[in-house]
């Protein structure tokens, strides 16, 4: 019998729990290097301190989606703005032309 699946998967599986873990630390360790949130932290009770690291990548993946509908709604504004002024210059531009018409 070939157990070469089995150590391939368990490879995975090892590879992904330190992943995990590894990501796990590197949250709880900078979250303790902010002063803000370490004296936050040492208000928690365990069974949230755990959540917290633990669930690391859904915090992680959540702030990215926030973080790209920031950057959407500043992309969308600084267009908004764009247009308003290309509409201002325009309209300044065609009220000049008609003043030198007359």
């Amino acid at each position: 019998m070939d157990f070469s699946f089995i150590m391939t998967a368990m490879g995975y599986v090892a590879v992904g729990l330190v992943v995990y873990l590894g990501g796990g630390f590197a949250y709880w360790f900078w979250m303790r290097m902010d002063p803000t949130v370490d004296r936050q932290w040492d208000g928690m009770t365990s069974i949230y301190k755990t959540t917290m690291v633990a669930g690391w990548p859904i915090i992680a993946i959540s702030t990215f989606f926030f973080w790209l509908k920031n950057r959407k709604k500043k992309q969308a504004a600084l267009a908004a703005k764009s247009r308003s002024r290309a509409h201002a210059r325009t309209a300044v531009n065609s009220s000049k032309k008609r003043a030198a018409r007359r």
